[in-house]
């Protein structure tokens, strides 16, 4: 018994001894897990999600990702990891893997050197283009060993919120108003404003309120302006004016209900009239005013963003099937080839057989016929040493946007092809941003759970003063595709003036960029018009009427106006009018799809004109350079009032019906309700040929029936415009209720839906300016 009660007592010391390793275990586990409790920061807030705290070895680490955890499908966010190093001296790299299809991952790296005791910061900045919504990164050692590797869980932006807003502020600001279904408030903090704007990409806008702008950096501040250049939305109170005074100087603003709005090339500055930080009673009211008038002035840019986010795997497809677009050179040369072979054919044909014959010697036929088959072998193998690709290539496509200033950035589309499926690098002599751009066709919500990060077929590193592009395990001349991107300051200029009284653009514009424009086109509130060549030098008359103007999506579909832009169609056999085609194609319709009011002139520099970042890389490549100038040009007509270039912002209500991009009308009769501001007093509704397609006789779509306003005095609809019959009407009032709504009702002919593609019209306005 005694002997039993010892053998009970060692096993359960044994398992005691168990358990408490166990336990040490599990306690170290958990430290290496992301925190989850909401502190508050310095500034009063809860510290963002996205943040993962967690100690191993002699080292802590501190990660940080997204913006407030959200990643935007297609577009870049910013990776943050803080190591702290209370050991000895490290050298290692620390990596970033997005996960794709099989073994095809994108990986970036970036050398770090850890000092002892001493706190590194390593930042990067991703195009998110894979195929989950995760990604991992891992912390390699001098001596190859992994120190870290953890697996981040984002959240992936496909088809939830579609507007982030950054609210920087010293204190708890309230600004729930301005949250609904659709929009995202997040609370920022100085650490959050990375050096490069690409990091603020997601953000849609930025609210800058009762905030101390010292204490932000010199650089920060370049981030913030950069952010604004390329599209972003930057609502300042009329204190924080005086900080960013550079980037408005020489605009003229234009007056709105709250807030006065300055137009900073594809962005804008909203300057509050109105104290911002409003009572919780003011919500439903001046708070959904604030609200309406925020994102109905958010930057082109960002909104073109939102249409890369969703339609990102169509973007990405279009652009590379402008780079699969053959070059002469990479279709071997077979003229030679044929002449040899057909000399060959004469020789062991009827020239030997009549030489034989003629000497009697037949029988050596089977010596001559296989000896004359090696030497012409020889002689194609060498004639193959100037006919075949034996180097890597590259094609590009480079959107360059320059500014009134002179600052220019340039988004550059790559391909790079090998004829082997060896391993090889792409070394850029300076170290320039690059994003690796997916070949898969899709997001895929697929089970990441049991994903391969080991393996990758496409590494992107940064150095201090390069940046190399490693690629292995692909096939032969199957290319691999790639973003880069780089900021300079061009010599030359332009000046420019063009009005938009909504019945006619016109204007001028002269070309002082030190080189020629070819095949240029204006696009100014949503509608295109061709204008041709601009010599450096030259300035060109703009005028728009109904011969040259094209309005819609549907322009770009039913009419001829890219080919009359690009100088063909694609049908040519010209190469240089197929990528023309093409390039305009992709950037035309952006805009088109988000119904932007963006305004710029875009064209092409000429083959020895064209710069980007390829002109420094070690692999050579030929490429075209699109041309973007951004516009400036405002809502005033020459009578004072406001333009509203189209109606559809103003939309409430469509009685079930869906009003895609595309304005096809579901069925004859559509009902569609329009809700002006309360202080919009409108002057002017008409339609006319501007923005509608029944007008262009090139068309083949269009609206063909009649219009009919709501009348509220007799209390019925009565006909105001008919299809292909431009008019205007200024008596407004018997159409507007008190809620200040105007209810429309378009009727179709029946018949045409069966014939041709009927769309909804463009109806456009003018109001009284504030």
């Amino acid at each position: 018994m005694k002997h039993k009660s010892l053998i009970i007592l060692a096993l359960t010391i044994i398992f005691m001894i168990l358990l408490s390793g166990c336990m040490r275990k599990m306690i170290s586990q958990t430290s290496a897990l992301p925190t989850t409790e909401e502190e508050t920061n310095e500034e009063g807030y809860r510290d963002l999600k996205g943040v993962e705290t967690f100690k191993v070895q002699d080292m802590e680490f501190v990660v940080n990702y997204g913006i407030d955890g959200y990643v935007k499908y297609g577009q870049y966010f910013s990776v943050q990891a803080r190591i702290v190093n209370h050991g000895e001296d490290h050298d290692g790299v620390f990596q970033v893997i997005i996960p794709g299809e099989g073994n095809d991952n994108a990986l970036y790296e970036q050398n770090v050197k850890v000092k002892a005791n001493e706190t590194t910061d390593v930042e990067f900045v991703i195009r998110m283009n894979g195929i989950g919504d995760q990604f991992q990164y891992r912390f390699v050692d001098e001596d190859n060993e992994t120190i870290v590797e953890k697996v981040a869980a984002i959240k992936l932006l496909e088809d939830q919120k579609d507007i982030f807003i950054g609210v920087l502020s010293n204190g708890q600001s309230e600004f729930r108003y301005l949250e609904d279904g659709d929009t995202e408030l997040i609370y920022l903090k100085k650490d959050n404003i990375m050096n490069d704007y690409h990091a603020l990409e997601a953000l849609d806008g930025i609210i800058i309120y009762n905030y101390d702008l010292e204490l932000l950096t010199k650089d920060q501040y370049i981030s913030i302006e950069k952010w604004v250049r390329e599209g972003g939305s930057l609502i300042l109170e009329k204190n924080s004016k005086n900080y960013f005074l550079d980037l408005l100087k020489e605009r003229t603003g234009t007056k709105k209900n709250f807030f006065t709005k300055y137009n900073v090339e594809f962005g804008n500055v909203l300057v509050a009239d109105e104290d911002l930080n409003i009572q919780t009673d003011q919500f439903q009211t001046i708070g959904m005013e604030i609200q309406e008038e925020i994102i109905h002035d958010l930057g082109e840019g960002k909104l073109r963003n939102n249409s890369n986010r969703y339609g990102g795997t169509f973007y990405n497809y279009r652009i590379n099937d402008i780079l699969s677009i053959p070059e002469s050179k990479e279709v071997p040369e077979v003229t030679g080839y044929i002449i040899v072979l057909s000399i060959y054919i004469l020789l062991i044909g009827p020239v030997l057989y009549v030489v034989l014959k003629k000497r009697d010697k037949r029988h050596l036929v089977w010596m001559l016929v296989p000896m004359t088959a090696i030497i012409f072998t020889f002689i194609v193998y060498a004639l193959g040493f100037h006919t075949r690709i034996t180097e890597p290539y590259a094609k590009y496509l480079t959107y360059t946007k320059i500014g009134e200033d002179g600052k220019a950035v340039e988004d550059t589309y790559f391909s790079l092809t090998s004829p082997y499926n060896i391993e090889y690098n792409a070394i850029f002599n300076s170290k320039y941003p690059v994003g690796i751009i997916s070949n898969e066709y899709g997001y895929m919500y697929g089970n990441l759970k049991k994903h391969d990060y080991t393996e990758y077929t496409k590494a992107v590193e940064y150095k201090e003063d390069s940046t190399n592009i490693f690629m292995q395990k692909f096939s032969s001349f199957s290319p691999l595709y790639f973003i880069g991107s780089r900021e300079t300051t061009k010599q030359g200029g332009y000046q420019y003036s063009i009005k938009d009284n909504i019945n006619e653009i016109s204007g001028e514009f002269t070309n002082n960029l030190g080189y020629d424009l070819s095949h240029t086109a204006i696009m100014c509130n949503g509608t295109i018009i061709p204008v041709g060549d601009i010599k450096d030098g030259e300035t060109t008359r703009i005028k728009s009427d109904s011969g040259n103007s094209y309005s819609t999506l549907n322009s770009i579909y039913y009419t001829d106006v890219i080919e009359k832009i690009a100088g063909g169609s694609l049908k040519s056999k010209n190469l240089g009018v197929l990528k023309r085609y093409k390039a305009l194609e992709i950037y035309l319709e952006d805009s088109m799809v988000n119904l932007t009011k963006d305004n710029y002139l875009i064209g092409f520099s000429s083959e020895k004109d064209t710069q980007s970042i390829m002109n420094t890389l070690s692999i050579k490549g030929k490429g075209i350079e699109v041309v973007v100038i951004p516009l400036e040009i405002g809502e005033i007509n020459d009578d004072g009032d406001m333009n509203i270039s189209n109606l559809d912002c103003y939309i409430t209500d469509t009685d079930g019906y869906s009003i895609d991009i595309y304005r096809y009308m579901p069925n004859d009769v559509v009902d569609v309700k329009y809700t002006f501001g309360k202080s919009d007093k409108i002057k002017s509704i008409q339609y006319s040929d501007r923005g509608n397609l029944e007008f262009n006789p090139n068309s083949k779509a269009g609206f063909i029936g009649s219009i009919y306003f709501y009348n509220n005095r007799i209390k019925n609809y009565e006909l105001v415009f008919e299809s292909g019959k431009a008019r205007s009407i200024t008596d407004i009032a018997p159409y507007l209720d008190d809620e200040n709504n105007l209810l429309v009702k378009y009727k179709a002919e029946t018949e045409k839906l069966r014939e041709v593609p009927v769309t909804l019209p463009v109806l456009t306005a003018t109001k009284e300016a504030y």
